[in-house]
């Protein structure tokens, strides 16, 4: 007991400066600690707001639309492929967002079609759904009449055109949402289209003109290689996508213009007023 009392009392002083040794190189362990935190949470703060701005960057890039020059203009000459389309929603720095969803439907939905604010669904569960799109969206009428999957839906003035795998075209009416006149096909129509007088069908190989008002055939153009997968009016041409080549002629006097050949198989076209655009299995070709 005794020399443990004369050895504390000999060694307190210096343990009592190894303690505080201790302590301040902890503490100043803790600084240094403290100070790489905060300067890694500077980093991740500026890390976040460089991939915010890459991000802003990489919308408004991908948003704005290329510019396609020396290109002819519809009608004047040969069309000639301009390569991708960089436009994604038509209006510069504009996004367009999902407002909600039409339900109804037990199938997918293979064809639309719209006049003023309605909208025509035709899908794979045979029904033709009307909706509401303006101030109540909701579905108000549900057509039936196929017994297989709607392939295709086309509106005029006062009639909805339906064409089915049951290989049927139907015309109804648009005040009653009555069959006014149906036929039975050979093959099944892909796509159809109307001008003011006619209504065409695109089938495999063929394309049939109908007289539009009492659905009587009137001529076939048999100059197709494949299905027609994409049909257009605009103005006075009709345009006819048959896998990789777009067949022109003149609405009225159904004679040929011109073909062009398109660097892929084609499934649409949309015809604006200044280029014919065909949408391929990967791009949009001009």
């Amino acid at each position: 007991v005794i020399f443990v009392s004369i050895l504390c009392k000999g060694w307190a002083p210096r343990w009592s400066w190894v303690v505080r040794g201790i302590i301040g190189t902890f503490q100043h362990t803790m600084e240094s600690m403290d100070n790489k935190v905060r300067d890694q949470g500077r980093q991740i703060l500026e890390l976040r707001e460089e991939l915010r701005s890459l991000r802003q960057e990489m919308l408004t890039r991908d948003h704005a639309p290329r510019e396609v020059d020396a290109l002819p203009r519809k009608g004047e000459g040969d069309f000639k492929c301009a390569g991708d389309l960089g436009m994604v929603d038509g209006m510069e720095n504009q996004v367009y967002k999902c407002k909600g969803t039409f339900v109804g439907h037990t199938g997918p939905v293979f064809a639309m079609a719209s006049l003023g604010n309605k909208l025509f669904t035709g899908s794979g569960d045979t029904t033709i759904k009307v909706w509401e799109t303006m101030y109540n969206p909701s579905c108000i009428e549900t057509l039936i009449f196929h017994e297989d999957q709607v392939l295709s839906l086309c509106v005029s003035e006062t009639s909805l055109f339906s064409a089915s795998a049951d290989k049927s075209l139907v015309q109804w009416d648009l005040t009653t949402y009555t069959v006014l006149r149906s036929t039975s096909l050979n093959k099944a129509i892909s796509k159809m289209t109307t001008s003011d007088n006619y209504l065409f069908t695109g089938s495999h190989k063929f394309i049939t003109v109908w007289h539009k008002d009492s659905l009587s055939k009137y001529s076939v153009m048999e100059e197709l290689s494949h299905w027609v997968r994409a049909l257009a009016v605009k103005e006075d041409r009709l345009y006819a996508g048959a896998h990789a080549s777009v067949m022109i002629w003149n609405a009225v006097s159904l004679e040929k213009l011109n073909s062009v050949e398109v660097g892929g198989v084609i499934y649409s076209i949309v015809v604006t007023d200044q280029w014919m655009v065909c949408g391929t299995k990967e791009t949009l070709e001009m």
